[in-house]
């Protein structure tokens, strides 16, 4: 997902953002003119993407444990259709649903479900399907109902965001658990200001300084900036020195690879009879695999806090959130609990202008190998505890969590 066109408003905040950390050659590509230019598409793209994205259907069927099951309804839904929630979409104008979604793939973005094997969408929505649709669903009772749904921008769910099906998290939450000595934090983002919420952090980890169990849920986590993580959370909590290593892989004739490779100090070449398993298109002649510098972590203002790290995962932890997941599982300084990551966490995001409209391009510019040679990007990090909460239950993988630690 890190594959999209920028927002034009937004051309100032990144090119401002480049020139304040020396990013090269980054700072090139987002440039004055560049800025400029986008101006004109500001109101365009808004425009464009409002529409695309702004309508939903009169009915709420998201995606759970392999189903599209109904959550909510606008108006009076439940009357119209005589549906029940829990009820459970098969088909949509007479095609299964899960042969429609997986059609779909040209429209927008597909999750991959690990367990079951197919792709999915979050929630089903006109984007996908078409403003107008016949969706066959199976009551609770078995009964089969044919829903002829309708779109509108004025429909809306109080659970849904651009996550998904999701309670309306805060930036930042901790809670004591004394009868089991179980903290827990929650973090919805890696947050570009390092220092918010640094001194509730450092307090916090002064509370729990005899607990036995941290839980740190980024659950929803969208990303952000690396070095919150590992200020905040990493430097203080650790009690030794861990190195983590991981591999990129560039094709050899993109000129801006070799800028970007030097500019990063990625010189050292790693052989790709040292892998077991290397994605197939990186066995190719035109893929060579590089190291990236070992990222060695170092403890700093440690906290009093010994107990056992766990961290709790879903499918839409990403980008920055990916990479301290990644760290985790490379480092064993956290144990992860629940389903598979979101993926693109090794490797960095880059830009690159168009050459007649400036609009700019984001995309991940290296494919990131975990040591075992399998891509993150399509394998994501899969937790060491594997479990699957209900769609609309967010505390049921919390109290799992609490209880497996405390057995």
């Amino acid at each position: 997902m890190h594959t999209h066109i920028l927002n034009p408003s937004d051309a100032r905040m990144y090119h401002d953002g480049l020139i304040q950390y020396d990013v090269y050659p980054q700072k090139e590509v987002i440039n004055e003119q560049v800025v400029h230019a986008n101006q004109y598409w500001i109101n365009i793209f808004n425009n464009v993407m409002a529409e695309r994205a702004n309508s939903l259907y009169n009915l709420l069927m998201v995606y759970d444990k392999g189903d599209y099951v109904v959550l909510d309804g606008w108006d009076t839904w439940l009357e119209t259709y005589n549906l029940t929630l829990g009820s459970v979409v098969t088909a949509v104008d007479s095609t299964p649903i899960h042969e429609a979604i997986k059609n779909s793939y040209e429209r927008t973005y597909l999750f991959y479900d690990f367990v079951r094997n197919q792709s999915y969408v979050q929630y089903l929505a006109p984007i996908n399907l078409g403003a107008t649709a016949t969706f066959t669903i199976r009551n609770t009772t078995g009964e089969i109902v044919n829903a002829s749904l309708y779109s509108h921008p004025d429909i809306n769910y109080p659970s849904l965001s651009w996550r998904g099906y999701y309670p309306g998290l805060p930036d930042f939450t901790t809670k004591l658990y004394p009868s089991t000595k179980v903290g827990y934090l929650q973090l919805s983002g890696m947050f570009y200001d390092t220092a918010l919420y640094y001194n509730q952090l450092i307090s916090f980890y002064s509370q729990i300084a005899d607990y036995d169990h941290l839980i740190i849920d980024i659950r929803g986590n969208y990303g952000g900036n690396d070095y919150y993580w590992l200020e905040n959370i990493v430097q203080p909590l650790l009690k030794e020195k861990l190195e983590s290593k991981l591999y990129l892989a560039f094709k050899k004739g993109a000129t801006f690879s070799h800028y970007y490779r030097k500019a990063e100090k990625i010189y050292f070449k790693q052989s790709k009879s040292s892998f077991d398993y290397l994605p197939p298109e990186v066995l190719a002649d035109e893929y060579e695999i590089y190291k990236e510098i070992p990222m060695v972590f170092k403890p700093n203002n440690s906290v009093d806090f010994n107990g056992k790290i766990s961290l709790l995962i879903d499918k839409c932890v990403y980008s920055s959130a990916e990479a301290f997941t990644v760290f985790c599982k490379n480092t064993g300084f956290a144990t992860l609990y629940g389903t598979n990551s979101g993926g693109d966490g090794i490797g960095r995001r880059v830009y690159w202008a168009l050459p007649h409209s400036k609009l700019v391009l984001s995309y991940s510019l290296t494919l990131g190998l975990f040591k075992s040679g399998y891509s993150n990007e399509e394998f994501h990090t899969a937790p060491d505890v594997f479990y699957e909460s209900a769609v609309d239950d967010f505390n049921e993988l919390i109290d799992f969590t609490i209880g497996h630690l405390t057995s």
